[in-house]
């Protein structure tokens, strides 16, 4: 394991752009770039104290927690988005299958299957072990399997 989590970052940020899905990586680094709002009080002299919002640089380890967190959201959002929209338009459009056509070879996707299910919880198992290896499980915790945007799709497509 890399001493500083920050090369550990960049690992996956190359992985990423390295397997052709280099968009995630550029939203990661935008985001570690802005940094991070937080609310600090002030007091100038004997003023009441004040509240502003500051930007902050993300630390090394936080800057992993975010790779992480994203990388396995990304995965766990993806598929749930897709079983939302197969299921909508199962429902709701009386379509059978929804499949995917790739323009290319002319051949239909299946772009989730069960292996990709068993992938994705074998991927949250290794998050969780790397966060543990960084001494930033703790940090991480609930928040590396909460996805609410699936949840809010859903909501909509009942209406």
């Amino acid at each position: 394991m890399p001493e500083d989590p920050r090369e550990c970052v960049d690992a996956v940020l190359r992985s990423l752009r390295d397997a052709g899905i280099g968009w995630i990586a550029e939203e990661i680094d935008a985001e570690i770039l802005a940094g991070r709002q937080v609310e600090r009080e002030i007091r100038i002299g004997s003023r009441p104290v004040q509240r502003e919002v500051a930007t902050e640089e993300y630390t090394s380890s936080e800057q992993l927690e975010l790779v992480l967190r994203v990388v396995l959201e990304y995965a766990q959002v993806a598929h749930e988005l897709w079983q939302a929209t197969t299921d909508f338009a199962r429902e709701r459009l009386n379509v059978g299958e929804a499949r995917i056509l790739d323009v290319d070879t002319g051949q239909f996707i299946q772009p989730f299957s069960t292996d990709f299910v068993i992938a994705t919880e074998k991927l949250e198992a290794i998050v969780r072990s790397l966060a543990d290896e960084c001494g930033i499980s703790a940090r991480l915790g609930e928040r590396i399997s909460q996805h609410p945007a699936p949840r809010s799709l859903l909501r909509v497509h009942e209406r």
